[in-house]
């Protein structure tokens, strides 16, 4: 029988004000079955930029990631993950960056290796 789980993480509050007129807020979902497991997570920062500062100066980003992480037999793990980013600068110009990552991996009990040397 899989057994579902939902997390969440708290955040009191969500968008959280910092010194010198910075936000930032991130909120992450976990979802995961017998041998499947899935992560979703939200990020964003906000600063307030001052006049001195070129028009090339960071003022806010927003990044989202998703991934999908099974172990389809003992300790074979197999993964994807999909990241997205954006930011603007002071000036209103903006740059994104897409990525793909996979994974894959196999653990291995030392004391397994051992006994095969013998």
């Amino acid at each position: 029988m899989a057994r579902q789980v939902w997390e969440s993480t708290r955040l009191s509050p969500v968008c959280r004000i910092l010194n010198q007129g910075t936000a930032r807020g991130r909120k992450v979902w976990r979802f995961r079955l017998s041998r499947l497991r899935s992560s979703a997570v939200y990020g964003f920062v906000q600063v307030q930029n001052t006049e001195a500062q070129p028009g090339s100066a960071f003022h806010q980003s927003n990044y989202t990631a998703g991934n999908l992480i099974s172990n389809p037999y003992g300790s074979l793990t197999l993964g994807m993950e999909f990241l997205y980013s954006w930011r603007v600068n002071k000036d209103g110009s903006s740059g994104k960056a897409p990525r793909i990552m996979f994974l894959g991996r196999q653990r291995r009990n030392k004391k397994c290796q051992l006994a095969e040397q013998f």
